[in-house]
């Protein structure tokens, strides 16, 4: 006996299976594609005032000035890295919901 309901139940359930982790997987590189671009810009946020501390160990004599401009170089080269990377996987993954 075929019932109607029967093949309803075949077809959509491995459907619905197959469709639920890269649904999940998508949803989840949204997320983490945000997360990237929002520390990116928290570390663009926090570089200035970063700067302005290393001034003031440099002035006390607690930093030398080569070591500021290293860790004020590390906070703009990461800033900008970490800020871009969030927006290309975010782009990568926008566009991959888009198929």
């Amino acid at each position: 006996m075929n019932l109607p309901l029967a093949n309803v139940f075949r077809t959509s359930v491995p459907q619905v299976l197959a469709e639920t982790p890269s649904r999940i997987f998508d949803e989840s590189g949204v997320a983490a594609a945000l997360l990237l671009a929002l520390a990116g810009i928290g570390l663009r946020a926090y570089g200035s005032r970063h700067q302005m501390d290393t001034e003031e160990h440099v002035k006390n004599g607690k930093l030398t000035p080569a070591e500021a401009r290293r860790q004020v170089r590390f906070f703009e080269i990461s800033s900008t890295v970490v800020t871009l990377l969030g927006v290309g996987v975010l782009v990568l993954v926008l566009l991959d919901l888009a198929r």
